[in-house]
């Protein structure tokens, strides 16, 4: 499955869910964008603090910037969950790791 398809399926079974609230902002219209951001920034902000800034106090804003806007995001996205009332209509198999094994079961 392609990352268009899982973002596509993603959008698509929000909106369907929350499109029946009246009025005012829709949190899961925002998911397409935040949950991306959500592994993107710490990386981005990782790599600012390599390669540009030179002093502590620039380190220290850049890293409390990166938290603020990490835990705007995180709570943007549980608002986005906790607010959907309908039930799960698409599930993701995020990690596929046997953990039973045959063979010897001593290690050498």
């Amino acid at each position: 499955m392609s990352l268009g398809a899982l973002l596509l399926a993603s959008a698509s079974s929000a909106t369907h869910a929350s499109a029946a609230r009246p009025g005012g902002f829709d949190p899961a219209s925002t998911l397409p964008w935040s949950v991306p951001f959500l592994l993107v920034v710490p990386v981005m902000a990782y790599v600012l603090l390599l390669f540009s800034v030179r002093s502590r106090r620039g380190a220290a804003n850049v890293a409390m910037g990166t938290v603020v806007v990490m835990l705007a995001l995180t709570l943007l996205v549980a608002w986005a969950r906790f607010r959907q009332r309908a039930t799960y209509k698409t599930s993701y198999q995020w990690i596929n790791v046997p953990v039973s094994f045959t063979g010897e079961q001593r290690f050498p």
